[in-house]
């Protein structure tokens, strides 16, 4: 029984190890969409470069009206609602969805009807769908919430349905309400806005084709509304259900399964170790069996059985420690991976389990049956030398011991690479300093402060309240607050100067900022000045980072040059390079900044940021105080610390690392466990070899060495395979970051 037990264990904790991986990959690439014909269900997104957004609106309708390569086409936007409550007002997570985009997907609502495509027409009543949870949770889950009113943004939503439980429209949120979304062109901040829309491809219609289409149609909308696109010069991506995952982590997500599969290979050699061990002291009963007329290839066919036994009752444990594993992962999810709470144990990944039970049983079988049904073997039993078997499986036994080592020294070496590249980050200068430094993000009610005159009045007076606080010892406002990406997407012109296409496509970063950003944060000025009230005014200023100064004017003549992203503007300063959007975004990546004018600014958020005096969560509460004191409609939707915000960047890089060290970790302690039983069997089996030598004068510590000579001479070859395959390894462990 003991065993039995080992076996079972080492077994299980490889299966189960490969049962969860496999369940994130099954979910996250393999079958992202739980929706009928999902492999044919495609996002539509324009792009250029590295760069893709949504579509515009205007060119979503184009695609939907006229694309004959998609069955259907539609779309949806998140949006986030000022709700009235009992202490002033709260967020509602909201999504628009086009009418047709339920029954796309086969959804229907448990309770009452779904939008049609009057409800998104000008002037029409307005209305909304409320989630299964929102239900249950605010009104009881009764039936007599349909018709009911939910007043959004000041706005009287009517009832009219109620959708599944934990549905999220494929855009992997969860939302508490959903609204009609129109295509029609929309005016100001939200008509700039884009949109994600999706389609069926026909049967038989290549992606090529699509592209195609909806390139073409892409260049109809524009001539035909005079709108421009998001990105200039974009171009149609169309996106299939597996790469909706970020490439770099749909990339870490492989490498890690493919980490839990040299784990799954050192179980299987531990364990292959431990039958030719055992299949040596039951020599004498194969001989027996064989003296009595089993043939060599019967003998085989039962210890193949007995492996297929052993290998399903691991799986068995596997599948129960899979579950356990897949909980842990799951609370243990980085940010970037929010599709981790929907990962379940379903019949794919059953199969898999399964598969993987048979496949393992025929792996660490595979040994011990070559070893019995070599002639040499077969011989043997035949005339009862049992002592010739268990010869026979020395060589083998040092051959899985060398493999064993090997892999885990790969698996090893990797993850103390992650831990050295993480720990890196960790440290990073992000150039501003970050103590006590935090952004708040309001939500303003619709309609109230549409004109940019309107929102300057409210920055101001908020701003005056907050900066009189004690415990403040600055804010100012902001477009966008670190870590943020607002990347200009398109190209840029630098006058009298010719950039090649790949110089004026890079990628760079842009912020909307006002003069006292830069002391607010603690930025360095390396050269000129900041933003004049006059250049505030008319826009036509901009001030570049060092990494810019230094490649574009690397003689350190950059001031008084000018740019053009929609406008041209003098550069009037040069300031540090920062870490704006994370801690492993590259140091040398251009990044500028624009005067803020709210006329370019959303029309229902305000962003601040703020650098207490002393503590955090003092300055915090007084900010809360004075805005809902100044306005209570007004909801502080969002703050954050900026060193936090700036650590969990690298989240999913830590949370790879854990994996990594985790699994690196099991299969170090299988193959010790091995090599111990190897070098037990060695001297063991070579008892009486040590006693003779011994009798005739050896000394104690010489036959130790002996023994242990033997036994740790395939773990040094092992070592050295690994540390090659290691660096082999190397450029796939890169993409854990």
């Amino acid at each position: 029984p003991w065993f039995t037990c080992v076996v079972v264990l080492t077994l299980a904790l490889g299966i189960g190890a490969n049962t969860a991986i496999f369940g994130v990959v099954n979910q996250l690439v393999l079958n992202p969409l739980p929706y009928p014909d999902a492999r044919r269900i495609v996002y539509l997104r324009l792009g250029t470069g590295p760069i893709t957004l949504g579509a515009s609106r205007f060119v979503a309708r184009a695609w939907r009206e006229r694309a004959r390569s998609l069955d259907g086409i539609e779309a949806f936007e998140v949006r986030d609602l000022v709700s009235p409550d009992e202490s002033g007002s709260r967020i509602v997570r909201g999504m628009g969805i086009t009418s047709g985009l339920p029954a796309f997907l086969d959804v229907s609502p448990v309770l009452g009807r779904a939008f049609t495509a009057d409800d998104a027409a000008a002037g029409a009543p307005a209305v909304v769908l409320l989630s299964y949870e929102t239900w249950q949770r605010e009104y009881g889950g009764t039936r007599d919430v349909l018709g009911r009113a939910v007043t959004l943004d000041d706005v009287a939503y009517t009832v009219i349905g109620i959708m599944p439980a934990g549905w999220d429209a494929i855009a992997y949120r969860r939302s508490d309400v959903w609204l009609p979304l129109s295509l029609d062109p929309v005016g100001g901040a939200a008509g700039n806005r884009t949109i994600e829309a999706f389609g069926r491809l026909r049967p038989e219609v290549a992606i090529d084709a699509v592209r195609a289409e909806l390139d073409s149609l892409v260049l109809q909308a524009v001539e035909a509304t005079g709108e421009r696109l998001p990105i200039p010069d974009a171009v149609t991506r169309v996106v299939p259900p597996p790469h909706l995952v970020a490439g770099s982590t749909r990339d870490a997500l492989l490498v890690v399964f493919a980490a839990v599969g040299l784990v799954l290979l050192v179980a299987c050699s531990n364990v292959a170790n431990l039958l030719l061990a055992r299949g040596a002291s039951r020599a004498r009963e194969l001989a027996l069996r064989s003296a009595l007329g089993a043939s060599t290839w019967r003998l085989v066919r039962a210890l193949l059985a007995e492996c297929l036994t052993l290998a399903f009752s691991a799986g068995a444990v596997g599948v129960v420690l899979g579950w356990f594993t897949l909980k842990i992962l799951v609370r243990l999810r980085p940010a970037s991976l929010p599709q981790l709470v929907d990962v379940q144990l379903d019949a794919r990944v059953f199969a898999f389990t399964f598969a993987v039970s048979v496949f393992t049983a025929l792996l660490f079988g595979l040994a011990p049956a070559l070893q019995l049904a070599s002639p040499k073997a077969g011989s043997a039993l035949r005339h009862g030398a049992a002592g010739v078997v268990r010869g026979g499986g020395v060589r083998a036994r040092k051959l899985l011991v060398a493999a064993q080592m090997a892999l885990a020294v790969i698996l090893l070496v990797s993850a103390g690479l992650l831990v050295r590249s993480v720990i890196y980050l960790q440290n990073v200068d992000v150039g501003f300093d970050t103590t006590k430094l935090f952004a708040v993000q309001l939500s303003l009610p619709r309609g109230k402060y549409q004109s940019p005159t309107s929102r300057d009045v409210l920055a101001d007076n908020l701003l005056a309240r907050i900066r009189s606080l004690p415990v403040v010892a600055g804010a100012v406002q902001t477009f966008q607050a670190p870590p943020f990406w607002a990347g200009w997407v398109g190209a840029f012109e630098i006058r009298g100067m010719t950039l090649s296409d790949a110089e004026a496509r890079d990628d760079f970063l842009q912020n909307n900022v006002p003069p006292e950003y830069f002391a607010t944060l603690g930025i360095r000025v390396f050269e000129g000045r900041t933003f004049t009230a006059d250049e505030m005014q008319s826009g036509q200023a901009v001030i570049i980072n060092r990494a810019a100064a230094e490649r574009f004017w690397p003689e350190g003549n950059a001031i008084g040059a000018e740019l053009k992203f929609q406008e041209w503007g003098t550069v009037v300063g040069v300031v540090d390079n920062i870490v704006s959007y994370g801690l492993a975004q590259p140091r040398d990546m251009l990044q500028f900044y624009v005067p803020f004018r709210s006329d370019r600014a959303s029309a229902t958020s305000l962003t601040l940021v703020v650098r207490a005096a002393d503590d955090a969560g003092d300055a915090i509460s007084s900010i809360r105080a004075e805005t809902h004191a100044l306005d209570s409609e007004i909801v502080i939707r969002d703050v954050w610390l900026t060193e936090t915000r700036l650590a969990s960047s690298i989240d999913g890089p830590r949370f790879n690392m854990a994996l990594l060290i985790a699994f690196a970790s099991i299969a170090l302690v299988l193959t010790a466990v091995g090599l111990a039983a190897v070098i037990g069997y060695e001297v063991t089996e070579r008892t009486h070899d040590f006693g003779i030598r011994m009798a005739l004068g050896a000394r104690t510590e010489n036959v130790r060495r002996l023994a242990m000579k033997h036994g740790l001479t395939p773990a040094f070859i092992g070592v050295v395979v690994g540390v090659i395959g290691a660096l082999a390894a190397t450029r796939l462990a890169t993409s854990l970051l």
